[in-house]
């Protein structure tokens, strides 16, 4: 299992699919783009380029999907964005808990680090997950996007506030 070193910003955990590859487009999705992805069509939006090198800024960006390794071949040059990134691998057979696929590996790569995770598919596991964090001390943030928009700039607000206080002296 990969860990992230250690640095004084929090970690972004960014999903694709529905974070940065829309689907369930309405009849007005935002500005963006069609790409042939391993022979799947993906809509990336304008917009999400910008977003994630703002949030570079405050975090050490990390792809949390299952893509894995595979977001590092296609997503920084169709997005324009630095890469490659650091992955969180996961196990590929989970169990048959209720536990979201995801937690393990998430816990293991972000161990004790300050974290803020945006996903489409978050569950009460991961808010049950998230607030046994906040109650260790460690600052913990869930940003759940809209399939349809995706990774906003409202969602890049409420990340920033979360890393200056997840970052500044207690």
């Amino acid at each position: 299992m990969q860990r992230m070193p250690e640095s004084p910003r929090p970690i972004l955990l960014v999903d694709v699919d529905g974070v940065l590859a829309l689907f369930n487009l309405g009849a007005e999705p935002p500005a963006g783009v069609w790409h042939l992805i391993e022979g799947f069509p993906y809509y990336l939006a304008t917009e999400t380029a910008t977003l994630l090198h703002e949030a570079a800024e405050h975090f050490e960006l990390v792809w949390c999907t299952g893509w894995e390794d595979r977001a590092n071949d296609h997503l920084p040059r169709l997005l324009g964005v630095p890469g490659p990134l650091p992955v969180v691998y996961f196990d590929r057979n989970p169990g048959r808990g209720n536990a979201h696929w995801k937690l393990k590996a998430i816990d293991a790569f972000s161990a004790g680090r300050p974290v803020a995770w945006i996903d489409d598919a978050l569950n009460d596991e991961c808010h049950r997950w998230a607030a046994a964090r906040m109650a260790a001390g460690v600052p913990t943030l869930l940003v759940e996007t809209e399939p349809h928009t995706g990774f906003t700039a409202a969602h890049l607000v409420q990340l920033i506030d979360f890393a200056g206080q997840a970052t500044s002296p207690a």
